[in-house]
């Protein structure tokens, strides 16, 4: 008995879509920090901004960055989407931390970086990479080899 279920085919483009457009997203933050810092100054560069202002002011910036590349660019081609998507939203929500310390405030959900997380989490749950993306071809690849 399979609990798998399938997302409609109204939702496969979206997914696609949304996949792509924060894959783009990600990609563009690790490339604009790592080879073209004087593009972080521009405002209309910056989709989230907190995320900007942290990852320069942070000592591990070089490695985030990287990741930011990574993740954005295996998310934009759907190739291990569900891990990307869990390392990017955790780095992502650890950005609002240094900013709003350990106690709730109301301004943690007016960002961008709550709803980039929901995003993240869509892509996550919907197996996104699994829809026009590389994750399809791997899936299937253990898949065949697991019933032999």
């Amino acid at each position: 008995m399979s609990f798998e279920t399938r997302i409609p085919h109204s939702l496969r483009i979206p997914i696609l879509l949304l996949r792509i457009a924060i894959g783009a997203n990600f990609f563009w933050l690790g490339w604009s920090a790592l080879f073209a810092p004087a593009s972080l100054n521009n405002p209309l560069n910056r989709t989230l901004a907190g995320l900007y202002a942290w990852l320069l002011a942070s000592p591990q910036a070089m490695w985030i960055e990287w990741i930011f590349l990574i993740g954005g660019a295996v998310i934009a081609i759907g190739f291990a989407t569900r891990l990307a998507s869990v390392i990017l939203a955790g780095i992502t929500l650890g950005s609002l931390w240094p900013v709003h310390g350990s106690h709730f405030s109301p301004a943690l959900l007016l960002g961008d970086a709550p709803i980039i997380a929901i995003g993240l989490a869509i892509l996550f749950f919907a197996k996104a990479g699994a829809y026009f993306g590389l994750d399809a071809f791997f899936h299937f690849s253990f898949r065949h080899h697991k019933n032999k």
